[in-house]
């Protein structure tokens, strides 16, 4: 994998946990169970 590839990845990765992280403060009580289904 090449640098450039990493980095996309890792942007990827970030956007991803804040997203799920803004889910979770909506939505505290199914939080678990929308982190396991995607």
């Amino acid at each position: 994998m090449t640098p450039q590839q990493e980095n996309a990845l890792r942007s990827i990765a970030r956007q991803a946990n804040s997203e799920i992280k803004k889910v979770r403060q909506q939505f505290p009580k199914t939080s678990m169970t929308f982190a396991v289904a995607y």
